[in-house]
């Protein structure tokens, strides 16, 4: 267990370590022993030791592995060519402002248009979701959507006048085969023609579309949804909660502490923020810890532990890492 003192560190000079690890100690691993401290390390394993086994009835700390070894992000591929990019399952396209991601979104929708089939059918503007944050982006996008098509469809009809062009070239390449430029160009004119039904918007919008088309699915019937602000929502909520707590009404088995705000909720802000906090899915309102019951599921093991733990002097050092 004493090994578990001497790993590696990272740049920052942090311990490579486990949760636990950081939630037991803290800084407490930015220190370097000196001469004659080899027993203090071992006592200090052997307490660690005792309150990890005493807190999670786990025997020994595994150390993740170093930060240096974690290179790039998990469980993404090398960058691929926009021709290349499956048409299924997820894709990532990042990139910085102005390098290029709306240009490869207009070039994967073309690519969803003439290649993308569902149920057999070739794919229409319809049936291809395209969401966005703002609505002057979704906006945007949807000009740049229907440019694109407008070029493939001109090349289709008079010749690719730009063979520079990385999606010229691509439509090069696939028209080689006879009849499909006619093809490709035929679906291209019926796209456009139905682009104005296209799910083009933001991450809201669709959401209201798909509850205004889908009235029974949802469950909300015939009646158009109204969409609202979250921040006026949470700011109506706030104004209920002080008209009740001004009233006196306070739920029914509870303390006096719910006739009262904390000091840290005394601005309107800060308190429409935490209200929004409880509106979030799985949120659960617990009552405060009763510390006398707390304290009597700690044995004198665990207590002891806990001292050692909590003595700074234990860790005072003149070397700490840079």
């Amino acid at each position: 267990m004493a090994e578990a003192w001497t790993g590696n560190t990272d740049r920052r000079g942090e311990r490579d370590r486990s949760p636990g690890y950081a939630a037991l100690w803290g800084r407490a691993w930015r220190f370097v022993p000196g001469d004659g401290e080899a027993e203090r390390f071992a006592a200090d394993a052997r307490h660690l030791q005792a309150l990890w086994q005493a807190l999670t009835g786990q025997e020994g700390l595994a150390p993740r592995p170093s930060k240096r070894k974690r290179k790039g992000r998990r469980g993404m591929s090398p960058a691929s060519d926009w021709r290349q990019l499956p048409l299924q399952g997820r894709v990532l396209v990042e990139a910085s402002a102005g390098t290029g991601k709306t240009w490869t979104l207009a070039a994967l929708y073309l690519r969803l248009l003439l290649e993308g089939e569902h149920a057999g059918q070739r794919l229409l503007p319809e049936r291809i979701a395209v969401a966005t944050f703002t609505d002057a982006a979704a906006q945007e996008l949807g000009e740049r959507l229907r440019a694109r098509m407008t070029q493939a469809l001109e090349w289709s009809r008079h010749g690719v006048a730009q063979a520079s062009d990385p999606v010229g070239a691509w439509l090069l390449e696939r028209w080689a085969a006879p009849g499909q430029r006619e093809r490709d160009g035929l679906h291209l004119l019926t796209a456009l023609a139905r682009l104005d039904r296209a799910p083009i918007g933001t991450l809201h919008g669709l959401c209201y579309r798909l509850l205004r088309e889908q009235p029974m699915e949802s469950g909300l019937g015939f009646a158009t949804p109204r969409l609202t602000a979250g921040e006026e929502l949470r700011e109506a909520l706030a104004r209920d909660l002080l008209r009740h707590l001004g009233a006196g009404l306070t739920p029914a088995g509870s303390g006096p502490e719910a006739a009262r705000l904390p000091e840290a909720l005394e601005r309107f802000g800060t308190l429409a923020s935490r209200v929004g906090s409880l509106l979030q899915p799985g949120a659960r309102v617990s009552p405060p810890l009763d510390e006398a019951a707390l304290r009597a599921q700690v044995d004198d093991a665990l207590r002891a532990s806990l001292r050692v733990l909590a003595d700074r002097q234990h860790y005072k050092t003149s070397a700490p890492f840079s």
